[in-house]
């Protein structure tokens, strides 16, 4: 291990308090101190990167139980007899990846925000992975493109740097991960702010 990827590994890693975010889990939005923000995915949505039309209703049940069964596990609580025998083989996939990769999860499912481009998330496992800080977001699907600008909005809310993964589970226990390196990922995203933000402003008349 060189000298700056061991300094990386000694940064602690501490969930950042967010004052004043909050989450109306019926509606789906977050709020800073009263005032609505713009969720990540819902600003790739409008700026045209996220194309949800083939997206199933099966397929966001799947990817939402087998989020909650790697987010119980990493918290403690898990009761395996309870998971579906589709999700246990997608979990399966889960545990052969912390094993066999060592990725060490120090919080799970954190709501995130950044004040000064007004924006919010939710993002999956922050940990240590290949012994430096590591953002990692968990797909059950394709791993599209804008993950890449997913990853880098939330990566920018931390005081601290984050190498940038998805994970790819597949039902058969097998998983793929890929790295995102590209620094100028974070500046696409705030393109498609700045888009999406203009799409959803009031229009007025000439």
């Amino acid at each position: 291990m060189n000298g700056a990827v061991q300094q990386l590994s000694q940064i602690p890693l501490e969930a950042p308090a967010f004052e004043g975010l909050s989450f109306d889990e019926d509606a789906h939005r977050y709020f800073l101190n009263g005032k609505p923000l713009p969720g990540v995915t819902t600003v790739l949505k409008t700026a045209g990167f996220i194309d949800d039309r083939f997206y199933t209703e099966e397929g966001r049940i799947r990817g939402q139980a087998v989020h909650l069964a790697a987010h119980y596990h990493d918290i403690g609580v898990l009761d395996r007899t309870s998971l579906h025998p589709l999700i246990k083989e997608y979990f399966s996939a889960y545990e052969r990846f912390l094993k066999e990769t060592g990725f060490q999860v120090v919080f799970s499912e954190n709501r995130v925000c950044h004040r000064d481009f007004r924006y919010a998330g939710t993002n999956d496992k922050i940990g240590y992975l290949f012994g430096r800080p590591a953002l990692v977001d968990i797909k059950t699907g394709d791993i599209q493109f804008w993950t890449a600008y997913q990853l880098a909005a939330y990566a920018a809310c931390y005081p601290y740097p984050l190498a940038r993964y998805g994970l790819r589970l597949f039902p058969e226990g097998r998983y793929k991960l890929i790295p995102f390196e590209d620094k100028n990922e974070f500046s696409v995203f705030l393109s498609a702010l700045t888009t999406a933000n203009v799409k959803t402003q009031p229009q007025g008349g000439c």
